[in-house]
């Protein structure tokens, strides 16, 4: 695979090297940061794309200590319901039964506790698109969540989302089709 991609970036013969690692920026990652064109002119446009073909060589901590601080990110698909979503579904359950009894400071309370978990996936998503050196990867990432869409807005499953991208999405990225598929049925 990495000597296709190679071969059809070192095809453009007329392009310094300077404009095959832009070239290869724009086509494989999200746009060039700075220092980047300068970084893959020091060890080739081949050999860049063969590290963005393997990602788990590259390090990326910077990325993984930004990422730290949002607990979410961590927890589990059950745990993200215990903790944000059935505190909603508690407060509007309360709110009907006992109409004015219940303190609205609560059901926001609860409201604004569970858009933690939407606000954490929404900027790893940026941390990891703008910093991290997996570029490649997560442009795959962005294109198989978008293609295996699931609607934020709908019911429940904005709680379910980390868990997706996170336990089906990332792990199958670079695999079959049909086991990606699968994953995500």
């Amino acid at each position: 695979m990495a000597l296709l991609i190679a071969a059809a970036f070192s095809s453009h013969s007329r392009m310094t090297a300077r404009e095959r690692a832009q070239h290869a920026l724009n086509r494989l990652t999200f746009g060039a940061r700075p220092g980047d064109v300068d970084t893959i002119l020091e060890i080739g446009v081949e050999k860049w794309i063969d590290q963005q073909l393997h990602p788990e060589s590259i390090p990326d901590r910077a990325v993984e200590a930004r990422l730290e601080i949002m607990p979410t990110l961590r927890l589990s698909n059950g745990e993200i319901m215990d903790n944000y979503y059935k505190p909603i579904v508690e407060a509007r359950r309360m709110r009907k039964a006992d109409a004015g009894d219940v303190d609205t400071a609560e059901i926001k309370e609860a409201r604004q506790k569970g858009r933690v978990v939407v606000e954490d996936l929404i900027a790893q998503r940026i941390i990891r698109a703008t910093e991290s050196e997996r570029q490649l990867h997560e442009v795959m990432v962005d294109f198989w969540f978008n293609h295996f869409n699931v609607f934020i807005g709908k019911g429940p499953d904005r709680f379910m989302l980390t868990g997706y991208e996170r336990d089906t999405i990332r792990p199958n990225i670079w695999g079959r089709f049909e086991d990606l598929v699968m994953a995500t049925a």
